[in-house]
């Protein structure tokens, strides 16, 4: 399963909001294994959400965001 992404302004952040809805979408999920995230390298909110929910690193990567280049993460949650 692939979580495309979570975004909230950031004067909605840390209100519980981003984890309530990735909670809905796991609970919506037919016998997952992991859930696989791409998150921008420097974002290190982002990062540090998945990584409080469980999610690791598993690869670096970059790629060409609309002509600009973007140091991406990619991170899983083995369930």
């Amino acid at each position: 399963m692939e979580l495309r992404a979570i975004y909230f302004y950031p004067d909605e952040q840390r209100k519980g909001m981003g984890t309530a809805l990735l909670k809905r979408g796991m609970d919506g999920l037919t016998n997952p294994t992991e859930i696989m995230v791409e998150v921008e390298k420097e974002n290190s909110i982002g990062r540090q959400f998945y990584e409080a929910k469980g999610f690791k690193v598993v690869k670096e990567f970059d790629e060409d965001f609309a002509g600009h280049l973007m140091k991406t993460v990619q991170m899983v949650l083995v369930i």
